[in-house]
């Protein structure tokens, strides 16, 4: 009980106290939460401002101080961070809302916010109650758009009416969770298709240009060709400002150093055959 009442980052501190009794290991997980706009709500039609509130927002400190406090830790795009697709770091960092420098992301995010004629910004952001990771999570957004002169009003409700209310287009600005049973790019990718292609879209948005470029990449069987497309198309989520990654999930498994042949995987769902784990006396 003791040790479930502190963080995940505490946790983890006292796991590595006990680095000779204990094995840890850490894997990004296919879940992730991600900032939604209502595209047919004004002024979230305007895409300079989404795309003001996804660069206001420092992914890169915000990982730091929130894997201390609550689950979530690696930056990443829409596929899942270190898998074979996944966009670089580097490559990360060059795109709107994921830069290293968050002071000058700020000054653009002003300046973009001016130019659409609403820097005196205030919306409600709509969440979930649930302790982790949202609360942390909205509370952080909140902080970070505070800083460019945006006022929002945290509004957590219950699962149910929170996932009626963003499925239901009865909103402006919202976070959600997105997961996964695998690292499969296909049915991570879908929440950004247009509305009409898939039900996973929560901002009502239509990009028949991403599209297209989805059904280039289900198609292709050369890898090279793949690993081309699915970079133009995490580019083109990020670069459109419809929804938008904030952070994933980090998941910990702790185990006795005696217990051999184990490996973690980005999924709970998956690695559940255990003919090849045994325990070494």
């Amino acid at each position: 009980a003791e040790f479930r009442s502190i963080s995940p980052g505490e946790r983890v501190q006292l796991l590595n106290s006990l680095k000779d009794r204990i094995v840890v290991q850490e894997s990004p997980w296919v879940c992730k939460i991600d900032l939604l706009f209502n595209t047919e709500a004004k002024p979230f039609d305007d895409h300079r401002i989404r795309l003001a509130l996804s660069m206001a927002v420092d992914r890169w400190g915000g990982s730091e101080g929130l894997s201390k406090a609550t689950i979530v830790k690696p930056v990443g795009g829409p596929l899942l961070p270190t898998s074979p697709l996944a966009l670089k770091p580097e490559d990360l960092a060059a795109l709107p809302g994921f830069g290293r420098d968050p002071e000058k992301a700020r000054a653009e995010a002003k300046r973009l916010l001016a130019e659409a004629g609403a820097s005196d910004l205030k919306f409600k952001l709509v969440n979930r109650n649930v302790s982790h990771p949202f609360t942390p999570v909205g509370v952080f957004l909140i902080d970070q758009w505070r800083r460019i002169g945006i006022a929002v009003e945290h509004l957590q409700l219950d699962v149910s009416p929170q996932k009626i209310t963003i499925a239901n287009g009865e909103y402006q600005v919202a976070i959600d969770a997105f997961c996964a049973d695998s690292d499969d790019p296909k049915p991570l990718l879908l929440p950004y298709l247009s509305k009409e292609r898939s039900p996973r879209n929560m901002t009502r948005n239509k990009n028949p240009e991403l599209d297209a470029v989805y059904d280039r990449f289900n198609s292709a069987t050369d890898p090279v060709q793949r690993a081309a497309l699915a970079s133009e198309i995490q580019r083109m989520i990020i670069s459109a400002a419809n929804s938008i990654p904030v952070i994933w999930y980090s998941r910990i498994v702790a185990h006795v150093p005696q217990m051999k042949g184990w490996k973690i995987t980005p999924t709970h769902f998956g690695n559940q055959d255990l003919a090849d784990v045994w325990l070494d006396q």
